[in-house]
């Protein structure tokens, strides 16, 4: 388990290499400012397009405005050999109520020892508006269970369709994943995987009961013409070493996932939804489209976590 403040990977730590630890927004606000520096490297990860989705722009600054939801940010720092510190890593995450979750828990005679969740009625309940709907209602159902405005707010079809999941105030009984990024010349070290580990255990810490995330697979807009649920299909043609499996994702970030326990449950069909004139996309992909008015409509794929696993 991996908390607030801890070292990453301690017996790398030594005098000649960087240290590596995670904390949250909560404990450290200041650290987390220097990410929404437009210069931080962390923000060259995603197309700036992505970050112009009317969903994310309204509901994810409030991720670290409010101190119950800024612990489920996370970053990680890297100390350097002469004590400079900067954010190399991060991962959001929002809790929120899943009302099938709960009703399968009213059902087990058992609660010390449940069955799990694995269960393909309550999976495919996940929003097909994905990344959208799910950032939408963990934001909401905050905002309804403290008496603030905003709880009946829809962007999109499927968040108007997810209002009375938002309006309820029960507590938090599962968590989604919503972005994991590292600085380019920092992967391959593990970072990804504690962010993970992180969002896993603090889950559990939480008394929540799973771990869910509408995944951007990161090889996808190499091939934009193939669908979702083809894409996702393709082995890996790497040669698998012995002890890995011989059927593995073709997408890095899909196998990642799946390596560290996940299980894909279906693709979600509209999970973001980029709009703008003509000009906004000139400026944001440097093309000069024909039409006036542009709208990307982006699929994701959903995967679970059994944190009982």
């Amino acid at each position: 388990m991996i908390i607030d403040g801890e070292s990453i990977h301690p017996a790398q730590n030594t005098c000649h290499q960087p240290k590596y630890e995670i904390h949250n927004a909560k404990d450290r606000p200041d650290l987390w400012g220097t990410i929404e520096h437009p210069d931080h490297p962390l923000n060259t990860v995603w197309p700036v397009f992505i970050d112009q989705d009317e969903t994310f722009t309204t509901y994810n600054p409030q991720l670290t405005q409010h101190e119950e939801l800024a612990r489920y940010q996370f970053m990680i720092t890297e100390t350097a050999l002469d004590n400079s510190v900067s954010v190399v890593a991060y991962g959001q995450s929002v809790p929120f109520f899943w009302p099938e979750v709960k009703q399968a828990d009213d059902n087990q005679p058992d609660r010390e020892h449940p069955v799990g969740y694995n269960c393909h009625s309550i999976l495919e309940t996940l929003p097909d508006g994905g990344f959208d709907t799910i950032l939408s209602r963990g934001v909401r159902q905050y905002l309804t269970r403290h008496g603030l405005p905003g709880g009946s707010v829809s962007l999109t079809k499927d968040q108007k369709r997810d209002t009375p999941v938002c309006r309820r105030a029960d507590d938090p009984n599962a968590l989604s994943a919503i972005a994991i990024a590292v600085v380019p010349s920092r992967r391959r070290k593990g970072l990804a995987e504690a962010l993970l580990e992180t969002m896993k255990a603090t889950a559990r810490q939480e008394n929540l009961r799973l771990l869910v995330a509408p995944l951007r697979p990161t090889r996808k807009a190499d091939h934009p013409l193939v669908p979702m649920e083809e894409y996702i299909k393709w082995p890996n043609q790497v040669k698998s070493s012995a002890s890995s499996p011989h059927h593995v994702p073709f997408d890095p970030w899909l196998r990642k996932h799946l390596r560290f326990g996940g299980k894909i449950v279906k693709v979600a069909p509209r999970s973001m939804t980029v709009q703008g004139s003509r000009e906004d996309w000139r400026q944001w992909t440097g093309v000069d489209f024909s039409t006036r008015r542009g709208v990307y409509v982006e699929p994701n794929v959903w995967i679970f976590h059994d944190l009982n696993s």
